[in-house]
């Protein structure tokens, strides 16, 4: 997702944005797929509708943060 956004591949974007959604909802990790879910709004259009590349900068930075915090329970989950 962070590699087809720089290089402007929203086609892919979009795909790899909507996939990690549906897997964080199916997991109940609710921040992560909100922001994503916003994200994944933001490019469904992409065809027809010019994306915002600022939006989806912060949207993108919100992953991030969102993602991390996930990925962080999880290895400290399997340390306890």
């Amino acid at each position: 997702m962070n590699e087809a956004l720089e290089e402007k591949k929203y086609e892919d974007a979009f795909r790899a944005a909507h996939t990690l959604k549906g897997v964080s909802l199916n997991f109940s990790f609710d921040r992560l797929s909100r922001s994503v879910g916003a994200l994944t709004e933001t490019l469904r259009n992409w065809e027809s509708v010019p994306v915002d590349e600022t939006v989806c900068e912060e949207q993108l930075k919100q992953v991030r943060v969102d993602y991390q915090e996930v990925v962080d329970a999880i290895r400290k989950f399997q340390e306890s």
